[in-house]
């Protein structure tokens, strides 16, 4: 313990690595990427909504259940990754969030229909 300058023992923390340069910046590069590519990812959603109704034979009713399907899992699973992100740490959750969701939603395929050929 060291003292300070108004007299209380405050302990000393060393740092053991400290990111230089570039390195530094990692993180909050990353962090931007994956939000890019959420966003293009939503954009080309509704790019190709017109293509999408015509080959899936869907109403533009149907289309938005499908759309709002998607913005309520965005919601409701938003502050519950904050929570594990928080709880895990950034570095571990960042690896563990693409094979997380591509396991759910492999899991959950199995449930969708697909209409046989000729129907």
């Amino acid at each position: 313990m060291s003292t300070s300058a108004i007299g209380l023992d405050v302990p000393v923390v060393h740092r053991r690595w400290a990111p230089v340069g570039l390195a530094a910046w990692l993180p909050a590069f990353s962090v931007m990427l994956l939000t890019t590519i959420s966003y293009l990812d939503r954009n080309t959603l509704a790019l190709l909504a017109p293509m999408i109704l015509h080959e899936a034979h869907l109403t533009n009713e149907q289309y938005g259940f499908i759309v709002s399907a998607f913005a309520i899992a965005y919601m409701v699973a938003n502050p519950l990754w904050g929570k594990v992100v928080d709880r895990v740490g950034v570095r571990s959750s960042l690896g563990a969030s693409p094979t997380f969701a591509w396991r759910w939603s492999s899991y959950i395929w199995r449930w969708c229909w697909t209409p046989s050929p000729g129907a």
